[in-house]
């Protein structure tokens, strides 16, 4: 049986090792939920575009079948559409421009119709033609913002035989942060400027349900009179409120120095079926890095999950994951540990004088500090927010043997097979300081672990990417000691089928480049 046979596109000619039989015990599987445990480079989304075409030839309705693809990030979403033709891609109102006026600037959430403006182009909307004509396609893709605030509205996307969640071990925070409530410094000074009253001193829920009640009238009033961009953030604000007059007491309470609060369940779990699978009758669920803990967070119960795993297809000795003794690193390590971390970085950066290579630094500030203290500075690329995807970018085409060290590449970019080599340079723990974290961490101390765990398996995963590909990943952070010994079970198999422990940085790989 060919991909053809199963309705995927002619691009996908062949299948990877075990691919097939993943396929087809997926679809018959008689549980609603699906876990394709697949590792990175396995073909996770032709696996599930297959599964949900089975699925969609067993069904016995007479209704059109139809399938919902949702994703964290605008680069797999089109990657998908590009993938698969079939896919009609739809997002939210600030990705469409509004047609009415000249100013290409103007995003349809803030266009003049939000203020009672009768459209005359309306009907030509590209934003609400995208919604409609999505509420008649059989195959969609979609975010997980979008997504869950067209069901808590009106949700003309309509209902979906299949929905498959990809990066599913992001679905835990995408569900919290869209039914958490954050009232930023912004709607903080509109609120200042109609004098209304002081927000309440208290994490009591009660007393900010009460005082959400005596506001929420003034400001639907200012949104009838208001217009643009503050318009918009009268009606944002306005919604916020009205969700937390019916606040749920058992959530928790952060403020942050810019003066901005969030209040937010202490596990996501039972707001998935609401806000997420609405009603789906198949949920398909693909990650690399998810874990039986990834669904317990989001209340998929154990005896309703069918796990399809699948083997690492790239060979060891081209994936190798080396943890090389330097220091523990943390914000009490010495001077000393210190010089032995920088001093290692640049051991790495020299035995790879003419190749490419990512270091992982968790943050800005350290990547500055890298860069600061390496005599391989000139070849070190590092990128803010704003600039990421140029550097990305520069770093992707680049002939030179360039290093590109950032807190962010974990997930979101696609750099197939173009450097050689990686540097987790720092255990990316959570910040702890938060009042969330620090709840969640008091009902489960292991939470920030996984966390942690999650985030190296992804920064290891950008590696091969192909059955050719080659890549070494080194870990300098010694907590991977104690890390693996206690936490095992938080990463893949196939992750420390690959782990060796080495002194030094030599010997390296036998493919490495003279």
């Amino acid at each position: 049986m060919n991909p053809s046979d199963l309705g995927l596109p002619a691009k996908f000619k062949h299948w990877r090792p075990g691919q097939l039989d993943g396929i087809m015990d997926a679809s018959l599987a008689d549980t609603r939920f699906i876990w394709l445990d697949q590792p990175t480079g396995s073909g996770k989304s032709a696996t599930y575009m297959a599964v949900s075409n089975l699925v969609a030839a067993a069904q016995e309705s007479r209704l059109p079948f139809r399938m919902a693809v949702l994703t964290s990030t605008k680069g797999l979403m089109l990657q998908l559409t590009r993938d698969f033709p079939g896919l009609f891609e739809v997002k939210g109102q600030n990705n469409y421009r509004c047609i009415e006026v000249d100013d290409h600037g103007v995003t349809v959430d803030i266009a003049e119709c939000h203020n009672g403006y009768d459209c005359p182009t309306k009907e030509d909307c590209l934003y609400h033609s995208a919604v409609r004509r999505a509420g008649r396609e059989k195959s969609i893709v979609t975010n997980y913002p979008f997504w869950m605030h067209q069901h808590d509205h009106d949700n003309k996307l309509g209902s979906f035989d299949v929905l498959i969640c990809d990066e599913v071990h992001n679905v835990p925070e995408e569900l919290s942060s869209h039914v958490a409530i954050h009232i930023s410094a912004a709607e903080i000074r509109l609120l200042n400027n109609m004098k209304e009253n002081p927000r309440p001193l208290t994490e009591r829920g009660a007393e900010w349900q009460k005082w959400a009640e005596e506001i929420l009238p003034r400001v639907k009033t200012r949104v009838s009179v208001t217009e643009g961009k503050v318009n918009k953030q009268y009606r944002d604000l306005a919604t916020k409120l009205d969700k937390m007059r019916r606040l749920d007491p058992e959530w928790v309470y952060s403020e942050f120095n810019n003066g901005s609060f969030t209040w937010e369940p202490i596990w996501p779990r039972g707001y998935a079926e609401r806000h997420l699978f609405c009603g789906a009758k198949k949920v398909i669920f693909a990650s690399a890095t998810a874990r039986p803990k990834t669904f317990a967070l989001i209340g998929v119960a154990q005896d309703d999950l069918t796990r399809v795993s699948s083997p690492h297809s790239f060979p060891v000795m081209n994936r190798p994951l080396v943890h090389i003794p330097t220091s523990s690193i943390s914000q009490k390590s010495s001077p000393s540990d210190h010089s032995k971390w920088h001093a290692r970085i640049d051991e790495i950066a020299g035995a790879w004088a003419n190749s490419k290579g990512i270091i992982h630094t968790v943050s800005y500030d350290r990547a500055m500090q890298i860069r600061n203290k390496s005599k391989f500075a000139h070849r070190m690329l590092i990128h803010t927010t704003e600039t990421a995807k140029a550097t990305i970018d520069h770093f992707r085409h680049a002939e030179r043997p360039l290093i590109l060290l950032s807190p962010s590449v974990t997930t979101g970019y696609d750099m197939p097979d173009i450097f050689d080599w990686q540097i987790i340079a720092k255990i990316p723990f959570p910040d702890s300081r938060s009042a969330i974290m620090q709840r969640r961490s008091q009902e489960d101390p292991s939470y920030p672990m996984y966390l942690a765990m999650m985030d190296i398996v992804q920064a290891y995963g950008r590696g091969p990417r192909s059955l050719t590909g080659k890549c070494i990943t080194y870990i300098i952070d010694d907590h991977i000691r104690w890390m693996k010994s206690r936490y095992y079970s938080f990463a893949p198999q196939w992750v420390w089928d690959a782990f060796r422990t080495q002194s030094t940085v030599r010997p390296l790989p036998s493919w490495a480049p003279a």
